[in-house]
């Protein structure tokens, strides 16, 4: 790990690639699975450690990391926090897996000349005009809170939903339990029960998302969701369909539909000022 100065009130710290030998990494990962009895003259193993070896050689090869320093003007003198610092560590008591931690410190012998904070890189995309879309919703990130600390935090625009992503999230959670049981006592078919699970979620996704929308002009502030194939060519029945998803306290009129199929939709999105979304997986 080395430190390079930056251009203006910021720290650049770099990993240093140099001390790498992959090569020698290579060689220990093949005597490391020979030992524990791999046969490495098979020919579908005859590359596992070589692929270990870049495998490790990028897990330990941390990410540059810039650190903006802003004028102390106020003299702030509490704690100050550091949120979402990335590192990695090789300690008995981790995993080496890429983790985040939050430090905070306390100035002492009064308040310090400059803060030092870390940048942010989807702050850093978003300035540039990239609108961050989180290509996940469940119920549980909703009831949770997870999205809305990702709107808050994390610089997220908008939601992408699909049929894959509702099917893993309805299978792997409790948290539509409740609604299946009225649904099923109320004696609902299949095709209207799923309809009934996903438009909720995308309707509270928009109320979530209504500040953003509010903020941009319409710009932002959207949730996809995949219409129903037979509808791709037939504008206004694609338009009924999403107009249920309407969110309950105004914002966005419809989510932006997207045909299941490779036709195109009668319905377009309007104008963008920014490029196309970036998802967030």
């Amino acid at each position: 790990m080395t430190l390079q100065p930056a251009s203006g009130p910021s720290l650049h710290i770099a990993h240093d690639s140099a001390r790498m030998d992959v090569a020698a990494a290579r060689r220990a990962a093949a005597d490391f699975l020979s030992a524990l009895g791999i046969d490495l003259d098979r020919e579908d193993l005859r590359e596992t450690p070589a692929r270990m070896a870049r495998a490790y050689a990028e897990l330990f090869s941390a990410r540059p990391l810039r650190l903006t320093t802003f004028a102390n003007d106020e003299g702030y003198d509490e704690l100050v926090l550091a949120r979402a610092i990335p590192f990695r560590t090789v300690c008995e008591h981790s995993s080496p897996w890429p983790a985040c931690r939050t430090e905070g410190g306390h100035p002492e012998g009064g308040p310090p000349e400059r803060i030092m904070t870390m940048a942010d890189p989807l702050a850093d995309l978003s300035s540039r005009g990239v609108s961050i879309w989180l290509d996940d919703l469940s119920r549980r990130r909703l009831v949770t809170g997870s999205l809305a600390s990702l709107v808050a935090l994390d610089h997220v625009v908008g939601v992408t939903t699909n049929p894959t992503i509702f099917a893993k999230a309805i299978s792997g959670s409790d948290a539509y339990a409740e609604q299946l049981h009225d649904l099923w006592a109320r004696g609902t078919g299949v095709e209207e029960a799923l309809r009934a699970l996903t438009t909720h979620d995308v309707r509270w996704a928009c109320d979530v998302l209504r500040p953003v929308y509010d903020a941009t002009g319409g710009v932002d502030g959207r949730v996809s969701i995949e219409v129903d194939p037979r509808l791709a060519h037939d504008t206004e029945a694609s338009t009924a369909t999403t107009s249920r998803c309407s969110p309950r306290r105004g914002g966005p009129p419809w989510p932006q539909p997207a045909p299941a199929s490779s036709g195109r939709c009668g319905p377009r999105p309007r104008s963008r000022t920014r490029p196309t979304p970036t998802p967030a997986t």
